[in-house]
């Protein structure tokens, strides 16, 4: 018996053109190993009302995490991923045990308070390729990690 495709809801940081681009990007390379995907727009609004009617195994929510509204099941992967913290970040934070909080650095480089909460914390670089994976140490290139999805939960 053949498994179903995971279906992901991937939520961009904001409706440019831009952040479209890279979800529709990312998508893409989701549908190239078997996944389905759609895009919903960045209000909590929006992609709650699409996550109602698309019902999703995981959502990539890019510098968001789960509605305050409850909404969103506890049984959906979570997956947040911060490229920017502001000061009023902290105050907004909703994480359900087993999310996994995607850092575009170290929680420390950012000053990222993590601390309150029961989230797996890991580092997502992006843009790095054949022509760029030899990156000198740093702080940012020394926890690099490859980071895959696999289609087990």
């Amino acid at each position: 018996m053949k498994k179903k495709p995971f279906k992901f809801l991937l939520v961009p940081n904001t409706d440019a053109p831009y952040d479209f681009r890279m979800m529709d990007s990312f998508g893409r390379s989701l549908a190239k190993c078997g996944y389905q995907y759609q895009i919903a727009k960045s209000s909590e609004s929006e992609y709650v009302a699409r996550y109602s009617q698309y019902q999703p195994d995981i959502i990539l929510a890019v510098n968001k995490t789960r509605p305050k509204s409850g909404v969103v099941s506890k049984d959906v992967i979570y997956l947040s991923w911060f490229q920017d913290v502001y000061p009023e970040t902290d105050e907004n934070l909703v994480f359900e045990k087993g999310d996994i909080l995607y850092l575009l650095g170290t929680s420390e480089q950012l000053g990222f308070n993590i601390n309150d909460y029961n989230v797996r914390v890991l580092s997502l670089y992006t843009g790095v390729g054949p022509e760029n994976a030899g990156c000198k140490k740093s702080d940012l290139c020394e926890n690099r990690k490859s980071t895959r999805l696999n289609s087990s939960h």
